[in-house]
């Protein structure tokens, strides 16, 4: 399976477990990182609680450094999401075209760029 995001193609790499599945990008290589991360934990149930199913997506990339210690870092950009078993459909898409839409905006950008919280 590939994931294309803009214009990068992240193609299927090894599975780390049956719950994560990396995939890497163009700029992958041995001292070079570019992956998209997909995970999930399946939810477990006890007797008060029907659980809560989890998924993540996580995009690390080696980013160059200037004015730093060394000459590269690792950057990472992560969504988390958490729905009680139950939930509906329809709710839970409308938190992700939410999310996903929020994280479209310069409010977001600065979050991530400034640490500026204040939107």
């Amino acid at each position: 399976m590939t994931i294309t995001v803009n214009t990068k193609a992240y193609t299927e790499d090894a599975a780390t477990s049956s719950n994560v599945i990396p995939y890497v990008g163009p700029d992958h290589s041995i001292s070079k990182r570019d992956q998209f991360i997909l995970g999930r934990t399946p939810p477990v149930a006890n007797k008060t609680f029907s659980g809560m199913a989890r998924s993540t997506a996580r995009l690390v990339r080696t980013l160059p450094l200037t004015g730093a210690v060394t000459e590269t870092g690792l950057a990472t950009v992560e969504v988390t999401v958490n729905f009680p078993v139950g939930s509906a459909t329809v709710d839970q898409e409308a938190m992700i075209d939410d999310i996903a839409a929020g994280v479209a905006q310069q409010w977001f950008t600065d979050l991530g760029t400034k640490q500026d919280i204040k939107a």
